[in-house]
């Protein structure tokens, strides 16, 4: 049997915190935003919990945000606790990112705002930072 992992719920939002400034800035302004992403491999029942959470708060944008969506992997497969992380960040993580890219492009649009779209993400990049928070953590207990 392959290895891999398959959604089973979500994605579902499960924060937001929108605040829409009262100046508003015109013309085209450079997005500055943090992506963060919790994985917990829950190794009895064989899934990944995926949190992902994207902050913009930029006093040159006319709103401040908070979004956090959540889904739950399955893991298809004989697979190690690193290894299920690995294959969660890379294929969830995306399925996530691009749910909160959505939202936020159509909140800034009702909030009768151009509709902001952020950046595409490279998520083994990201499993990369994380593997290495990983070993930090475990080097310090």
């Amino acid at each position: 049997m392959k290895a891999n992992t398959k959604l089973i719920e979500g994605p579902v939002l499960t924060e937001c915190i929108f605040k829409l400034k009262k100046e508003k800035k015109k013309g085209v302004l450079k997005v500055n935003y943090n992506v963060g992403l919790n994985l917990n491999y829950q190794s009895k029942d064989q899934v990944v919990i995926i949190e992902m959470t994207v902050k913009i708060r930029d006093p040159k944008l006319p709103i401040d945000l908070q979004i956090t969506a959540t889904a739950i992997f399955e893991i298809i497969g004989d697979l190690t606790e690193k290894m299920s992380i690995k294959l969660t960040c890379i294929n969830g993580g995306p399925i996530l990112y691009i749910f909160l890219r959505e939202i936020i492009a159509d909140l800034t649009r009702k909030a009768n705002l151009p509709p902001l779209y952020i950046s595409p993400m490279d998520f083994e990049e990201m499993y990369r930072r994380i593997l290495s928070q990983m070993i930090k953590s475990n080097n310090k207990s």
